[in-house]
């Protein structure tokens, strides 16, 4: 299926026109604004409507930019309760990650934005996380997790 770019992604920039699979247009990137089909129509709207969708991923850019300045290398701890062979009771989620995040630095982020390459279910210092502020601001996390001390 042909479609219009109408935010930066993966497959491109604002306003190309790219071939992707019909399932992935039609349940993904359609429903969620990422892109429209390529009709004649379509372009003719596109074409007017090209420089507020530019300006506004303009300013989601600029706002992902300051978001990475105010992180940095950022670093949150987590205490958690673990068995004794340092095994977590209930694995670290993307929303504990976001709590954290803006208990620490007073940032709120989008839950869908934390990259969480594997289940985290051990006490230690990761270092494979990453926050995916905008397409090309993606920053890394530093995550340690301590075993919350026995009573």
């Amino acid at each position: 299926m042909k479609i219009i770019l109408l935010k930066k992604c993966k497959q491109g920039g604002i306003g190309n026109i790219v071939s992707v699979k019909d399932g992935f247009a039609r349940n993904y990137l359609i429903p969620r604004g990422f892109a429209q089909r390529a009709t004649q129509l379509n372009l003719d709207e596109f074409e007017r409507r090209r420089q507020v969708l530019e300006m506004v991923e303009n300013e989601l850019l600029i706002s992902a930019e300051a978001k990475r300045n105010q992180l940095g290398h950022a670093s949150i701890t987590l205490v958690r309760e673990a068995s004794r062979d340092m095994k977590l009771y209930g694995a670290i989620s993307q929303r504990d990650i976001v709590n954290a995040i803006y208990e620490n630095y007073g940032i709120e982020i989008d839950p869908d934005n934390i990259i969480i390459p594997y289940k985290l279910k051990e006490v230690g210092v990761i270092n494979d996380i990453q926050i995916k502020l905008h397409h090309d601001v993606i920053i890394p996390l530093q995550l340690n997790i301590l075993p919350q001390e026995s009573k």
